[in-house]
């Protein structure tokens, strides 16, 4: 018997002990989810367990309650598991289960349907409201106490954390993924270190968390840097012209936050994130704003989450995506409840996002998550950023600016053995390679930016968007071509698998066509030798045989020459297609099983849209997107993830 399972005999044991639900108890009926009786296919219905997740607060006699959603695929045993948790702060991580990377869609009737780009296709995967406040998740005391600090919200992670190997204890073996979006972005790294120092407290390496990476997507992970990107990133994409009769003045709001920023660089009453920095997008919303008499009441302010679409003002992609009306629907629907293990009567009506939290949340003793992020990668976990070309809020500039000013592995930013790719993917239906994005490498960081892609990426292309779950799990392919380097994904894991087939039968065929052509010459060499007796006979028949001898030696090396100069050419342009490992192999977990999938609905274009600071161009055509922090309204403390200011 292996350790982990004995553990998990004991995990189990210890969860009745303390009144813990096992998975049996969590599992979640599929003919009472309103929709999926009409999949013909009953396969492709993931295996689903909900609930509530119940752990000790910090105050005595305290029950938190954190709603989770698990979705796992049904015949395949998965070695990987996903938590995923969307930002705000007090954002559900049902935008994710049901508008990104989750198992199902809600059409306008309130019904789910599959999403062919579901994350569980390749890793089982949680989806987790939390703090206190979001979602669905709930406290024992009243009224609700919410967390002030992210040193607070990642103790109670780790409580949940704790009771969730219990009630699903073989979940213990697995690899660990954190991943999520927007102001998980500050989530991740805190709840990587907590479980990092979580370990190493441990001598048994069967009961520690094995944490493999965090995938942050669009995440708003350094304050200062990512706010002083927005007025460079708008001037760079068109958004604001430099005639603007207000430009002077976000240029001076733009002064105002670098001198904030540069007043406390030596830590001294350093803020978490500072006012003056914050005022620069709600500015940048004002004065662009359309106030010509024609604009349409609903296209009037930029979108901050997808730039090339608009909005009403102040809300200005606050009613984006179109399908968020769609959630509450669901949930609202009689028997969904009941399904997932909730009581209506006890949880609060679901909302997107909750102010109570966002404003709780102040981080007046935690620093931003950007400073845990050498140490994260320096301990060999994986930091993987993901980010949709068209996000204003958490947009790609203020990414790369923050890398660029990161220190890790004995280097600031990146290296001069960074690996640069061209991503593109590979259709099924159509079997044409669709420009998806660019990857960098280094070091452990990888940065991926999506093309025409917003800031909820997987909302926009489903299926692109699980290829960044392929990228991080090497289920993609290199090609080298000309010296450039390109990574393929596909719709389908079997896709690749067979062109790597192709790939090897090719060369088989071609060492057998060497093989038979050596072998020909050694019958040429033969008839040669007696040439001369066969020549000498006045016998027709041998005359015969031997033009017939000649024709087909003279035919075989031409086809062999033939071949040999179409394999040469083939060689040339597409070099030997393999694996791809975006870093040292020997750093890698075990991903030789593996291989791609996903897009679809990957909108394609002609290269435009220069993005300066890497000198690449993206496809044009645009999207939409959604959620993040505090962004401009007439309250500077509600977030664009808000549904409600």
């Amino acid at each position: 018997m292996l350790p982990w399972s004995y553990l998990g005999w004991i995990s189990f044991t210890l969860a009745l002990a303390r009144g813990l639900l096992t998975a049996g108890d969590y599992y979640v009926s599929p003919e009472l989810i309103p929709g999926l009786s009409a999949i013909e296919d009953e396969e492709l219905v993931p295996e689903m367990y909900a609930g509530h997740i119940p752990f000790e607060g910090e105050n005595e006699g305290e029950i938190m309650k954190y709603f989770f959603w698990k979705f796992c695929h049904p015949r395949q045993y998965s070695d990987t598991l996903v938590f995923w948790f969307n930002g705000g702060p007090g954002c559900s991580s049902m935008d994710g289960a049901l508008l990104e990377t989750g198992a199902f869609r809600i059409n306008s009737d309130g019904k789910a349907y599959l999403n062919p780009g579901s994350w569980h296709t390749r890793a089982d995967i949680v989806y987790v409201d939390q703090p206190v406040g979001t979602g669905f998740s709930t406290s024992s005391s009243e009224p609700p106490s919410y967390d002030d600090d992210l040193l607070l919200v990642t103790e109670h992670f780790m409580g949940f954390l704790d009771s969730y190997f219990q009630s699903f204890p073989d979940d213990l073996a697995k690899e660990i993924i954190l991943a999520g979006e927007s102001y998980a972005g500050q989530y991740l790294p805190f709840f990587a270190e907590a479980i990092m120092k979580h370990n190493a407290d441990l001598e048994d390496k069967y009961i520690k968390y094995d944490l493999k990476a965090i995938l942050i997507g669009n995440g708003w992970v350094d304050p200062n840097t990512q706010s002083l990107s927005y007025l460079p990133f708008a001037v760079e994409k068109g958004l604001i012209e430099r005639t603007n009769p207000h430009f002077s003045d976000l240029l001076r709001a733009h002064e105002d936050c670098q001198n904030v920023i540069n007043r406390h660089v030596d830590g001294t009453d350093q803020k978490f994130a500072y006012e003056e920095c914050e005022q620069i997008i709600t500015l940048l919303l004002k004065f662009t704003k359309d106030t010509s008499s024609d604009a349409a009441e609903d296209e009037v302010c930029l979108n901050v989450y997808d730039y090339t679409l608009r909005d009403s003002y102040p809300s200005c992609g606050m009613n984006w995506p179109s399908e968020l009306p769609n959630i509450p629907k669901f949930f609202s629907t009689p028997g969904v409840m009941e399904a997932l293990h909730l009581d209506a009567e006890s949880v609060p009506r679901w909302h997107e996002c909750d102010t109570g939290v966002l404003k709780s949340l102040k981080n007046l003793r935690s620093r931003p998550s950007v400073e845990l992020l050498p140490s994260i990668l320096e301990s060999g976990v994986e930091v993987l950023l993901f980010n949709g070309d068209h996000d204003l809020v958490c947009n790609n500039k203020g990414v790369l600016d923050y890398v660029g000013n990161l220190n890790w592995g004995g280097q600031r930013g990146w290296s001069d053995k960074k690996q640069s790719y061209e991503w593109y993917h590979l259709n099924s239906e159509s079997y044409a390679e669709e420009l998806a994005g660019y990857v960098e490498h280094d070091r452990n960081l990888t940065f991926i930016s999506i093309y025409n892609a917003s800031h909820m990426v997987a909302n926009d292309h489903s299926l692109v968007s699980r290829g960044v779950l392929d990228i991080y799990m090497n289920n993609v392919l290199l090609e080298v071509i000309e010296g450039e380097n390109f990574l393929l994904s596909a719709d389908d894991l079997d896709t690749l698998e067979d062109d790597e087939d192709d790939e090897e039968d090719h060369k088989e065929d071609n060492e057998i066509t060497d093989d038979e052509s050596s072998d020909d010459n050694e019958i040429d060499d033969g008839e040669n030798g007696d040439n001369d007796d066969i020549s000498e006979s006045p016998n027709l028949e041998n005359s015969t045989l031997l033009k017939k001898v000649k024709s087909f030696i003279v035919a075989t090396m031409s086809l062999s020459l033939f071949g040999a100069i179409c394999y040469y050419l083939y060689l040339k342009r597409f070099k030997r297609r393999r694996r791809a490992i975006l870093v040292d192999p020997t750093n890698r977990h075990d991903s030789q099983n593996k291989t791609v999938s996903w897009a679809d609905d990957l909108e394609t274009g002609t290269e435009s849209d220069l993005d300066q600071a890497q000198g690449r161009k993206a496809p044009t055509g645009g999207r939409k997107k959604n959620s993040y922090t505090s962004v401009p309204s007439t309250d500077l403390d509600e977030s664009f993830e808000l549904d409600d200011f």
